[in-house]
């Protein structure tokens, strides 16, 4: 009993996966809806203007990682982040892909470059 109640509560405060991950298709439907030449949607990729912009300006070394997001839908998270003057690791972009691959590896890095 107790296990469920941890559980509901759980969900109660953080909401189901489910209900989180339906907004992502709800975003991958409006951006179809405005651009029809978009008709699949399997991978997301993020960046951050500020710490892009600010990326350029401190010492030009990333790091790069992936990890196992262990939710309902599984997936990777590929992450590239950077050290500020004050030692404290901040994310210039991240993706949500399929798995870790070599080609999803290529299509990150190619994104980050043309973004940097």
């Amino acid at each position: 009993m107790a296990c469920r109640v941890k559980k509901f509560a759980k969900s109660y405060v953080e909401g189901s996966f489910k209900e989180q991950f339906k907004r992502i298709y709800d975003y991958n439907h409006e951006l179809i809806r405005s651009n029809p030449v978009l008709a699949t949607f399997q991978r997301m990729y993020v960046v951050f203007q500020f710490f892009k912009q600010s990326f350029l300006k401190c010492r030009p070394i990333i790091g790069l990682d992936g990890c196992f997001l262990k939710g309902y839908y599984g997936g990777q998270l590929l992450a590239a982040i950077r050290r500020d003057p004050n030692k404290q690791m901040l994310p210039i972009c991240f993706a949500i892909v399929e798995g870790e691959t070599k080609d999803l590896w290529e299509w990150f890095l190619h994104l980050l470059i043309s973004d940097l």
